[in-house]
């Protein structure tokens, strides 16, 4: 069983997957796991060269790609973003990953309309994905459809999406005690 991040500090984790990636080298999801402790701990550098790794051995790991593309997104490398989620799309286009990061690109274009048709193109694809329905969400609550954004952040929510409940919170308390309508 890989350690978990919840479970104490990241310098801890971060000792703990080092440990378990001597005993498992090739394994993404150690390398994952290891380079969210060094992203946490400000070790840039270190947390890409092991997101690369990862994605090197499972082209098709979810969480690495996104993270990489947040990472050229937050290192002014926009156009490279585009490049992985373009490659992504085109080969793995049966999976709600890669129209995920397309919408997420799309509105930091200031597409809403683009972003929510790769949302929903997401969901469709898998609607108990969670940042599908986190993200989709977030779109309707600008929408001004509070309503549909609620059921969507409750799925999220309830597998397993930490934001997902911080938005659902805010939503409720901005209704007050009264629920909003569905749309």
């Amino acid at each position: 069983m890989l350690p978990s991040l919840k479970r104490g500090s990241h310098a801890e984790a971060r000792a703990s997957f080092r440990q378990a990636l001597q005993l498992r080298p090739d394994d993404p999801e150690v390398l994952f796991q290891l380079a969210r402790c060094y992203t946490a701990l400000g070790e840039r550098q270190e947390a890409e060269e092991l997101l690369m790794r990862c994605l090197s051995l499972d082209p098709g790991h979810e969480g690495a790609r996104s993270e990489m593309v947040r990472r050229m997104n937050a290192d002014g490398r926009a156009a490279d973003a585009r490049k992985m989620v373009e490659a992504w799309l085109v080969s793995q286009p049966g999976k709600p990953g890669p129209y995920v990061e397309d919408g997420l690109l799309r509105l930091r274009e200031g597409d809403i309309d683009a972003a929510r048709g790769r949302f929903e193109q997401a969901f469709g694809l898998d609607p108990m994905h969670a940042r599908a329905n986190l993200e989709l969400g977030k779109v309707y609550e600008k929408l001004d459809h509070p309503g549909r954004a609620l059921q969507l952040y409750e799925m999220a929510a309830q597998l397993g999406d930490a934001e997902a409940k911080e938005m659902l919170a805010t939503l409720r308390k901005k209704a007050g005690t009264a629920r909003p309508r569905p749309d």
